[in-house]
């Protein structure tokens, strides 16, 4: 058996329930009318353009979720994660963390047992559900000898 095949049975075996939910959609064309004053959405190119399909403000038009449920091993960020980095580094990653943030270890698919890889979470509207609390990868790190056995992700609580 090898290293991922193990940490994938560890993972269904003993890793906690969550839940990926994955968006995708159509660009909404404010994204790309906006500028430095807006970086996140403009609000205006929907004033100039009633007429255009209104993306709420999300950014997507169309959009779509999928949902997968996984197992994944959840650890306070405060407390054993924090301490393999320096506390300076660790604010460069993911800015202010709260008490409520978490690292997630490894992710399976539990409906087909496959790894599941997370780097696409990055920085999206993408959330992963733990607790039946929301939460968004701010990093990732894969983790890996001679192949690629999973990954670590940094995880911050939703507002």
């Amino acid at each position: 058996m090898t290293d991922q095949e193990m940490f994938r049975s560890d993972c269904l075996a003993n890793g906690a329930s969550a839940t990926i939910s994955n968006t995708s959609g159509t660009q909404c064309p404010c994204m790309i009318w906006r500028d430095s004053e807006n970086p996140a959405y403009s609000a205006e190119y929907h004033r100039l353009y009633p007429a255009a399909e209104d993306c709420g403000g999300a950014g997507l038009i169309n959009r779509s979720v999928t949902t997968t449920n996984i197992k994944a091993f959840f650890t306070p960020l405060n407390t054993t994660i924090s301490r393999l980095f320096q506390t300076k580094s660790l604010q460069e990653i993911i800015g202010e963390h709260q008490d409520a943030d978490l690292a997630m270890v490894g992710a399976v698919n539990t409906a087909n047992g496959q790894f599941v890889d997370i780097s696409g979470l990055v920085e999206r509207e993408d959330k992963i559900t733990y607790n039946a609390v929301e939460y968004v990868v701010r990093h990732f790190y894969d983790l890996s000898n001679s192949e690629r056995v999973g990954q670590v992700a940094l995880l911050k609580r939703k507002s």
